[in-house]
């Protein structure tokens, strides 16, 4: 492409023929049933990728991007230069989707606001695919808003017709109205528009009422304004600008005293609902400052040690017993606190990453943090399968939103333990490393977890899509499935685990990102990827079948059909087997390889005072809820 400069060289790619990716050792005064610790020294070599102007951004070590050149340096140490050429050599590698969009000069703004059928889907659609995640307004106050605009568009307040056009803009991008439905026709008879009719919503919305010029004297109303701006970003593959926005939002809600418990006193804020929606909104910047510092490896701008707002109904644990009782409300807030919850433990492992070492005991520490993970009352967010799926879209994607990002932080905090395991198999199998690692030991147990949370990760975006509720545009969805499905790739690369469904998961993910690459650039070019990476396994595995030099690259485990088991309990089952002494045994799904001689169960130690007898993990539907 003209105008960019010259891509970094791989040169400065530490290989691993020449250094070692890890340093691994014991961490003294640390002893489990498996052992002493493992440790491993994280990766640091510096990412600085092009974006399409050629400007280098840096992307740091919990990045997925950063995971992806580890395992790219692991797939050209196993398979070789040749084989693995389109995906460990893809000329894309040193660049970040970072989208330009274009947009028509001169164009009068704002525009006229839509007529009111498609505002309310718009607005509808809005609700809908935020709900859980993004609580940035009241809906009925919003609602009272848009009338008073329409009835008097003139005098109106710029600053609610600046969040109107925000939340068109937005409702437009993550909708996924049903087939033939007049919601569809409506969406459609947009997207065919000449102008690309989301983004002049959104210059619309800046025109009105610019919150990045008030910055100096910001307002309640500019926090939400750059709130929006940071997730429209998001959705349009435009990351960095969607950091920078949301860090000026957290420096405005900072000066406002949104992260002081005190200023949510009644005196001060009368009206409930006002103070509900304030806390909603610290609740927000919260989880998308730790998801942009996660996805971007950047340091967080929330550091909770100078933050007394209760993060979540009680601030030790996310109570939960009663979601999905009291109606739709209560189940929003409830999945809004157990995503708070989720992406807290996501701010600690992320300083695991900024002290570059990570062990198996600092993973079993945060495992023993999240006590969440446990409680049995989580279980409500996903009731008994039902085959008619969620009451409602709402109720689907809120659910959506707090399963998925529960085990995007499990697949965070074990993701480096999984990496180090896959490279000691290959210096294992090839002889430069020491005996094969005890598979009941800490580093199994974490690596198995990261695979299991990866597979179920994939079920749960693959049944919201056959339920008919998944958009084709949304940036959270689009990375965690790309994240999970980077470790069922290399899982099935390295053979450490076998699936017995690994055809049909991949087969849905790479579909699912297809669906989505169809108006998404970002999916556009995750999908190169994933398909790249998906062809290296298939010509490695016709290579190895004809040879006999690798008779163990079969593997050592075999993961059995997991479809039966709950989508988020099963790998947080395995990850506190392997954190927790106990004295009962529960059937584990992984069994030795078939032919290895060894055909017998293999079983994790739970703890029943955990679980209690009647909470042990049951099947219930990834997306389905009871009326």
């Amino acid at each position: 492409m003209s105008g960019l400069a010259e891509p970094l060289s791989s040169a400065s790619l530490e290989h691993p023929g020449k250094t070692s990716l890890y340093s691994s050792g014991n961490v003294s005064g640390r002893s489990s049933t498996y052992g002493q610790a493992e440790e491993a020294t994280i990766y640091t070599e510096t990412r600085m990728l092009q974006d399409q102007t050629g400007r280098l951004l840096y992307i740091g070590d919990s990045s997925t991007l950063s995971i992806l050149q580890l395992i790219r340096i692991i797939v050209e140490s196993t398979a070789g230069p040749i084989l693995g050429s389109d995906f460990v050599h893809d000329p894309k590698r040193h660049r970040i989707m970072e989208n330009i969009i274009d947009f028509p000069e001169h164009t009068k703004l704002p525009c006229f606001l839509p007529d009111r059928e498609t505002v309310h889907v718009l607005v509808e659609s809005y609700f809908t695919n935020t709900r859980g995640l993004i609580e940035v307004f009241d809906k009925s106050s919003f609602c009272e808003s848009i009338e008073i605009i329409y009835a008097d568009p003139l005098s109106a307040s710029r600053y609610s017709t600046c969040h109107l056009f925000l939340v068109l803009a937005l409702g437009m991008l993550l909708s996924a109205p049903q087939p033939g439905s007049r919601e569809d026709e409506i969406i459609k008879k947009l997207y065919d528009a000449k102008q690309d009719m989301a983004e002049l919503f959104y210059r619309s919305a800046k025109s009105m009422c610019d919150p990045e010029y008030g910055f100096e004297d910001a307002d309640f109303w500019s926090i939400q304004a750059l709130c929006l701006m940071a997730v429209y970003m998001l959705t349009v593959s435009k990351r960095n600008t969607a950091y920078a926005y949301l860090g000026m939002a957290v420096r405005s809600a900072y000066a406002l005293g949104l992260h002081r418990e005190e200023t949510m006193h009644p005196l001060i804020y009368p009206e409930s609902t006002q103070r509900e929606v304030r806390r909603n909104l610290w609740k927000t910047l919260f989880i998308l400052d730790r998801f942009l510092a996660a996805s971007l490896g950047r340091p967080v701008a929330i550091v909770e040690e100078d933050c007394s707002c209760k993060l979540t109904t009680n601030d030790d644990i996310a109570d939960l017993s009663t979601v999905g009782g009291n109606g739709s409300e209560s189940l929003h807030f409830g999945c809004l606190d157990a995503c708070v919850k989720s992406c807290r433990v996501i701010g600690v492992t992320l300083r695991v990453f900024s002290k570059r070492k990570i062990s198996t005991s600092v993973v079993q520490d945060i495992a023993n943090m999240a006590k969440y993970w446990r409680r049995p009352s989580l279980a409500n967010l996903t009731p008994q399968q039902s085959r008619e799926g969620p009451t409602s879209p709402e109720q689907g994607i809120a659910a959506l939103h707090a399963n998925l990002l529960s085990l995007h932080s499990l697949i965070l905090l074990t993701r480096q333990i999984f990496i180090m395991h896959n490279w000691k198999l290959d210096q294992q199998r090839s002889g430069k490393a020491n005996p094969p690692l005890n598979r009941e030991s800490h580093m199994a147990k974490f690596s198995e977890a990261c695979v299991v949370a990866s597979y179920q990760t994939i079920q749960l975006i693959q049944h919201a899509r056959e339920d008919g509720y998944l958009p084709q545009r949304n940036p959270f969805f689009i990375y965690f499935l790309f994240a999970a499905s980077l470790i069922v790739l290399m899982n099935q690369f390295t053979s450490l685990y076998y699936a017995d469904t690994y055809n049909k998961t991949i087969t849905d993910a790479i579909s699912t990102m297809k669906y989505c690459a169809e108006i998404d650039s970002q999916a556009e070019r995750v999908l190169e990827i994933m398909e790249n990476f998906a062809q290296v396994f298939s010509h490695v595995t016709g290579e190895w079948q004809l040879s006999s030099e690798f008779p163990e690259s079969r593997g050592p485990s075999r993961l059995k059909n997991r479809q039966h088991f709950t989508p988020a309990s099963c790998a947080f089952t395995i990850l506190f087997a392997a954190t927790e002494g106990s004295q009962c045994l529960y059937h584990h799904p992984f069994n030795h390889c078939p032919g290895s001689g060894d055909e017998r169960n293999v079983y994790s130690i739970i703890d029943d005072s955990t679980y209690g007898t009647f909470t042990r993990p049951t099947p219930w539907s990834f997306h389905s809820f009871a009326p």
